[in-house]
This record gives structure tokens, sequence and C-alpha cells, in this order.
């Protein structure tokens, strides 16, 4: 065992500063906190990158949606026309029909079939309408 005096010569040698134990491990934990709300914004960050990443590509397939759906429009264009054409066409047929029924004197509603060929012309003229209408709604969803 170590005497009084050898243990003062033991005591002389160690630094007669205080250490203040307690500032360096807040010091300490306050940098782990640091180190970890890093690591957790970087992470949250990565998960931004993938929301916004998944919109883009929605917006793309959206984009080729659209572009597809103005093709078939341009493609059918001619075949809207042809239809039209064919109704009116049609049309001169009604007008030909009730000048005949007048100049015999039979009611417009006894010739068979007009008010079915009427009809038809309707929505013929109904859909060609639509369809040529629809191409804007693509402008609303943009």
């Amino acid at each position: 065992m170590k005497t009084p005096q050898e243990l003062n010569k033991i005591y002389n040698r160690l630094p007669k500063e205080k250490v203040e134990l307690a500032t360096e491990k807040i010091e300490l934990g306050l940098v782990d906190d640091i180190e970890t709300a890093i690591t957790n914004l970087k992470k949250e960050m990565g998960v931004l990158d993938d929301i916004e990443q998944s919109q883009f590509d929605a917006l793309v397939i959206i984009r080729k949606a659209i572009t597809n759906a103005q093709k078939i429009d341009d493609k059918n264009k001619n075949t809207v026309k042809k239809s039209i054409s064919l109704a009116d066409d049609s049309a001169k047929l009604i007008t030909k029909a009730k000048n005949a029924a007048k100049e015999l004197g039979v009611k417009d509603s006894d010739i068979k079939g007009l008010k079915e060929l009427f009809s038809v012309i309707d929505d013929i003229d109904q859909k060609s309408e639509e369809i040529q209408g629809f191409k804007y709604t693509y402008d609303k969803v943009k």
C-alpha cells in the first residue's frame, strides 16, 4: 500500500484544472442529435425525390395519352367528314320526298322510312359534332 506522501506525489502530478464532463456529454449528445437529424432529413429528401419522380412519370403518361388521342382524331377526321357528307346527301332525299308528297297530296308522315331517315341523319350530325368537339377537351386536361 502507498503511503500518504507517495499518494500526494501522485496527486500532484495530475492536472489541477477541473474537467467538466457534463458539458462534454451535452456537446457530444448535440452532435449525435445533429447527425441523426441530417440522416433523417436525407432519407426524407429521398422520399420527396421519389414522389417528384412519380408525378413526372404520371405527367409523361398523360401527355403521351393526349398525343395518341390527338393522332386518333387526326386519323379519323376524314371518316367524320365522310359521315357528314353522307348525312347531307341523305338530307336531300328528305327534301325530295317532301316535295313529291306535296305534289301527290300525301302527308310527309305517310312516307315510309322518312321519319327514321331524319332521325338517323340527326344522330350522325350530333355524333360528328361531339367527335369534332372532343379534341378541345384535351386542352382542358393539360
